[in-house]
């Protein structure tokens, strides 16, 4: 690993300068009618150009995330190309007015910001599907790109206001916070009580479903059965739908710990649409990484980057990796680089806080964890500052607390077994490790390469808990 480090280039997860041959992004396209009921819907409509142009063989399309960076601002066009690293870019306007849609969309070349061509499109909501087609078809068209397929954009419920309902679970689920995974489940169900037929709507169910763990709403296997069940629903009718393969992917490495079978279903995922950013960092993140395959763990956070370049979930998940790896300023940089996008993000504090604490930096740690809402992401790391800057009765009040909440959070188990070990108590920490691993506690995935467990790594006892997360070899 060190001869690897030494002879590697550094990657800061920053986005590549030079723009690929053939490559795109979807900026937010304009809501004429300027509220919030119609903003979700045109917001909604970029989000599927998105998607629909990036299962397209052999152009690269930058990530939701970041092209949504851009929305309300009048940056110039090359400018935004060129922090991109695209070639083209696609942009437009949205007025609804009852049943009616008037599009316009114009492709722009972003080395000198001339129009390829702009069109506008009038049609009735009910159309909107062959509306994105056209659209889609156009910039296919335009940038000579063979597309073997009938379609390129998915076809939904032929209900506009079922439709309108998926966009609004979409809108919320990228907000990726608990209340909006919590609204975009609301969104899912009450489209698929509609319309039990639409896919899209039962994969975004299952992710939805997969993550709820991690903010402590569900534990792990009343999430595996969820999640496996909207999967197998979504396959069934549609076997092609990535975002189902990777939410299965996700769900049984984290809570299963099968690892070979869940990186067969990322495979799966990433074969059907290679643009998919957020399914290579979470192929990174819950089997690479805890795998102990970190080197590649760090290629496929370049691969997401590219796709995504101004990403907080990007970046942060990065400094992970680099935090995994020991390299603790890399770390730092990446969380540092997270929190200019988004200065809420709690896993960029998680992981800067944890790299601060590695260095015995335990002022800045504390900073760090004391903005993170939900305890489960990193109480027990508080308490571990107090410890270290001697506050013992404060910590221990804490591990009270958080021992006391994981009888009804089990997810939390990690926490506890933290502090127990900074407070010295191995034999405790052990306890709540094996308590963590019944749970699926959020991060056991990680006790294999996370740094603060090194101490832990000669006792014979560490062992056991790897073999009970299947990773002892």
């Amino acid at each position: 690993l060190e001869a690897w480090w030494n002879n590697s280039p550094r990657f800061h997860g920053t986005p590549r300068k030079e723009a690929a041959a053939q490559s795109i992004a979807v900026l937010p396209f304009v809501n004429l009618n300027r509220d919030k009921e119609h903003d979700i819907f045109s917001d909604g409509l970029t989000e599927e150009l998105i998607n629909a142009l990036a299962q397209v063989e052999g152009l690269r399309v930058v990530a939701r995330t970041s092209a949504f960076h851009f929305k309300g601002k009048t940056d110039d066009i090359r400018a935004i190309g060129s922090r991109l690293g695209v070639r083209t870019i696609l942009e437009g306007s949205v007025r609804r007015a009852d049943d009616r849609l008037r599009v316009t969309a114009q492709l722009i070349n972003t080395a000198d910001g001339c129009h390829l061509w702009s069109r506008q499109y009038d049609r009735r909501l009910q159309d909107v599907f062959e509306l994105q087609e056209g659209i889609a078809r156009a910039v296919v068209d335009e940038l000579r790109i063979r597309f073997a397929g009938n379609r390129i954009t998915r076809q939904h419920s032929s209900d506009p206001e079922t439709y309108t309902v998926y966009l609004e679970g979409l809108h919320q689920w990228n907000r990726r916070t608990r209340p909006g995974i919590l609204k975009a489940v609301e969104c899912f169900q009450r489209v698929l009580s509609r319309d039990a037929g639409m896919a899209p709507a039962w994969a975004g169910l299952a992710n939805c479903y997969a993550m709820l763990p991690a903010y402590g709403d569900m534990t792990a296997c009343k999430a595996l059965h969820n999640t496996r069940d909207a999967v197998r629903k979504a396959l069934a009718i549609d076997e092609n739908l990535a975002e189902a393969h990777v939410a299965l992917a996700f769900a049984t490495a984290v809570y299963e710990f099968d690892w070979s079978s869940a990186e067969s279903h990322f495979r799966r995922g990433l074969d059907l649409n290679p643009n998919y950013a957020y399914a290579h960092l979470l192929y990174s993140g819950v089997v690479l990484g805890p795998t102990g395959r970190l080197e590649e763990a760090l290629i496929r956070h370049q691969r997401a980057s590219e796709l995504d370049p101004i990403s907080a979930v990007t970046a942060a998940a990065t400094g992970a990796c680099w935090l995994m790896l020991g390299q603790f300023e890399e770390a730092i940089s990446a969380c540092e680089r997270a929190l200019t996008i988004d200065a809420t993000h709690p896993w960029a504090y998680r992981w800067l806080g944890e790299a601060w604490f590695m260095k015995g930096m335990y002022d800045q740690a504390e900073d760090a964890f004391s903005k993170i809402a939900e305890p489960v992401f990193a109480a027990g790391f508080l308490g571990s500052c107090y410890a270290r800057t001697n506050r013992e009765p404060l910590a221990r009040k804490l591990l009270r607390q958080l021992e006391d909440q994981s009888a009804s959070c089990p997810m939390l188990a990690i926490q506890p077994a933290v502090l127990r070990l900074v407070l010295g108590d191995v034999d405790g920490a052990f306890g709540w490790l094996h308590k963590a691993c019944d749970a699926h506690a959020t991060g056991v995935h990680w006790l294999n390469v996370e740094p603060v467990w090194d101490i832990l790594r000669p006792d014979s006892r560490f062992a056991d808990v790897l073999r009970r997360l299947r990773l002892a070899d």
